[in-house]
């Protein structure tokens, strides 16, 4: 995996970090290697599922004899099948996502998403790649092979980053695929009619799908730094407005929160993990912090699901 787009997205200290870093969102998929997700089948592990009556017929190798001593009843303990799922990594390629100039935030999020890719493929599962660009899309089925890894990283270091926002389509797309249960990671900033995103990853969701919005913003948008007059440039439309920076920094900042209150309000309705990816912070770091919140949501999960069986 010695290759230019590996060392230039993922250098060999950041590959040393998340060695040790597993994705384990607790959702039952439907993969077909060895994997440390739950199957939609059961099978032998360490995670219990039920314990149901004893079938005329059945293997009796399956009951719990244990349980047979206490009550004299058979019964037949359960467990979780491990799996791989299949996920897909989806890059916000739009004209917004090219500033700031050199370390963009469609770099910024290339390399979150290169990192999840290299953390998903070192644990079996399997990686997939849309790049979300009106001018030139790119879609990489997933593939769960070591070798595979090259191809998303080629991907995501030749994309054409410009023009208008297309996120929404390529959701809907996916919505209208086969695709197995698995995670959908979408790097945007979200600087466009939204709820469209959000309806459509809502839909992933209630498939069984896991939905991720990794949220980049620069530096530059976050704290707007500018204090002179300042020619500020739409990059998917093209139109030029000059204004008084330092006038109106105090009311961009109020609508800046009431933006990001609105985001992680829509996330929440529509069952999907928000994680703020502001370019202040190391790529590398967003990558852990997002194996967390989802580590998080498989231990919520679990808490749930044995607190029904009891």
């Amino acid at each position: 995996m010695q290759n230019s787009h590996l060392t230039t997205l993922l250098p060999e200290d950041i590959r040393r970090r998340l060695s040790s870093v597993s994705i384990r969102p607790f959702i039952r998929t439907q993969g077909h290697l060895c994997g440390l997700h739950p199957s939609t089948h059961t099978g032998q592990s360490l995670d219990f599922f039920e314990l149901r009556p004893y079938v005329q017929g059945e293997d009796p190798s399956t009951i719990d004899y244990r349980f047979y001593a206490k009550s004299d009843k058979l019964f037949v303990r359960n467990f979780y099948d491990e799996t791989n799922m299949s996920c897909f990594l989806v890059l916000d390629a739009s004209g917004s996502m090219a500033y700031p100039k050199g370390d963009s935030k469609a770099r910024y999020g290339s390399s979150i998403l290169s990192g999840l890719g290299y953390c998903l493929i070192r644990q079996n599962d399997a990686v997939g790649l849309v790049v979300a660009s009106s001018e030139l899309p790119v879609f990489v089925a997933p593939k769960a092979t070591p070798s595979h890894l090259n191809v998303i990283l080629e991907a995501l270091s030749s994309a054409k980053i410009g023009g208008k926002n297309c996120v929404s389509n390529v959701l809907k797309e996916l919505c209208a695929m086969p695709i197995k249960r698995g995670v959908i990671f979408v790097a945007t900033d979200l600087f466009y009619n939204y709820d469209e995103t959000f309806k459509y990853l809502k839909a992933l969701t209630a498939r069984g799908n896991i939905a991720v919005i990794l949220h980049c913003l620069s530096r530059e948008e976050v704290t707007f730094p500018f204090q002179k007059p300042t020619i500020f440039i739409n990059s998917e439309e093209g139109e030029e407005v000059l204004v008084d920076a330092r006038n109106i920094r105090k009311r961009y900042l109020e609508a800046l929160d009431r933006f990001l209150e609105a985001v992680r309000d829509m996330a929440a309705r529509s069952k999907v993990v928000y994680c703020k990816c502001f370019m202040d912070a190391p790529f590398v770091d967003k990558v852990i912090e997002c194996a967390r919140m989802l580590g998080s949501y498989h231990s919520a999960f679990r808490k749930n699901m044995h607190a029904l069986r009891v």
